[in-house]
């Protein structure tokens, strides 16, 4: 399966009971699974950063297994590098600001509480059209190797 057109679902997104969550959170508190549990790993509560700093990781391996995350601050009239997805799928989540999530020749307008999805393999930059800093969190995993071997079809 070849992907002929790209395109970047945005959907609405409450974000009060997260923000609340990271708002009440000590800077590090793990809580352990329970013993029936299937997991071997605790969870991980993180706090993002409150400064208008530029990048911040906020999750990767060695801590999760697959998902890679960041939190990421933009001036206003700035804009992050255009790069590829490659074999990871994103999902980006606007935490405040104003945003255009630019893809070949189209431009996606993104405001607080919104989601966007990019799928693999898919050139893309994200700018920031408003008058405030722009703070968002991306997370990304790997594709299936099924998906990859579609792809190059």
């Amino acid at each position: 399966m070849i992907i002929k057109s790209i395109r970047l679902a945005v959907i609405p997104l409450t974000l009060m009971l997260m923000h609340s969550v990271w708002a009440q959170a000590p800077s590090k508190r793990v809580v352990d699974a329970p013993n029936d549990s299937l997991s071997t790993q605790s969870i991980q509560i993180i706090n993002l950063p409150i400064n208008d700093i530029s990048y911040a990781s906020v999750l990767k391996p060695p801590v999760s297994s697959k998902i890679r995350s960041g939190f990421v601050c933009l001036l206003p009239k700035c804009s992050g590098e255009e790069h590829s997805t490659e074999a990871y799928e994103e999902m980006i989540i606007i935490l405040g600001g104003q945003a255009v999530l630019h893809s070949g020749d189209t431009d996606n307008s993104l405001t607080t509480g919104q989601v966007a999805y990019v799928p693999p393999f898919t050139k893309h930059l994200m700018r920031n059209n408003g008058t405030m800093t722009l703070k968002y969190l991306y997370v990304v995993t790997k594709v299936k190797e099924e998906a990859k071997q579609d792809r190059t079809r």
